[in-house]
């Protein structure tokens, strides 16, 4: 259980992390550079503890897979992106599939 709550975590900071990064204007705004740095210092970190407990190919996909879903979230929600048909099916796809890895 240890390990979903350090994998939760690490996904937080990644898609803080991340989202900072778009905002950071390509590193020349300041406070949003320091955010995406730190965060990712920190995602990488926690996920390091989170191998102790969960095997890798079933961490890293859920990491990848959820971060994937969720930033897409954020970019339609907050920087007005958007996905096409095809997009919205690979969405599906992963959500599918780390369901099947985690089982």
């Amino acid at each position: 259980m240890i390990g979903y709550v350090l994998l939760a975590i690490t996904i937080v900071f990644e898609l803080i992390g991340i989202t900072a990064l778009k905002c950071s204007d390509g590193f020349t705004r300041l406070c949003p550079t320091v955010v995406s740095i730190v965060s990712y210092i920190l995602c990488y970190v926690i996920f390091s503890k989170c191998l102790r407990h969960i095997d890798l190919c079933i961490a890293y996909s859920t990491w990848s897979a959820v971060g994937i879903v969720a930033s897409a979230m954020i970019g339609i929600l907050f920087f007005s992106e958007s996905l096409s048909k095809t997009g919205w099916i690979g969405v599906l796809l992963l959500v599918v599939g780390v369901i099947l890895i985690n089982r």
